[in-house]
């Protein structure tokens, strides 16, 4: 029977490989910082959902 460790995913190549840790981490913050458009302009985009079209919120 293997030996249970306290993580679902292996992380052993993070730790044994440098490079491949460089690499994972990279792609992770490009993908975070590829959903930093929606995450600003979603607010903007509903607040600017107005009945006469202009874009411009009346408040």
């Amino acid at each position: 029977m293997p030996n249970r460790s306290s993580h679902v995913i292996d992380l052993r190549p993070l730790t044994h490989r440098p490079a491949f840790a460089r690499l994972w981490v990279g792609n992770l913050l490009g993908g975070l910082g590829g959903l930093a458009p929606m995450i600003v302009a979603g607010p903007a985009a509903a607040c600017c959902r107005c009945s006469s079209g202009s874009g411009l919120c009346r408040r």
